[in-house]
């Protein structure tokens, strides 16, 4: 699905790369949108989310066995670690 920064403003994300059989949280928070940028706000400061990245979120759903995605509204994977 496509959201657009502001269907997805206020909702949390966690980004996540897989690394053999687990995956490992790179940055997670809340996004905010100002009208121009979306941010993931977390307690590490602010990230800029790309369009790219916009496009590739999927939503955490009650079925969803990645254990790190639990309490976030969005997950997103990222390249894998070596």
């Amino acid at each position: 699905m496509n959201f657009s920064p502001s269907q997805i403003d206020g909702l949390t994300l966690v980004i996540l790369r897989h690394h053999g059989n687990r995956f490992d949280i790179v940055a997670c928070g809340r996004l905010s949108y100002d009208g121009e940028t979306l941010l993931l706000q977390g307690d590490d400061g602010d990230r800029t989310v790309t369009d790219e990245e916009i496009a590739g979120l999927q939503t955490v759903t009650a079925g969803n066995r990645i254990k790190a995605c639990r309490g976030f509204d969005f997950f997103l994977l990222i390249g894998e670690s070596a």
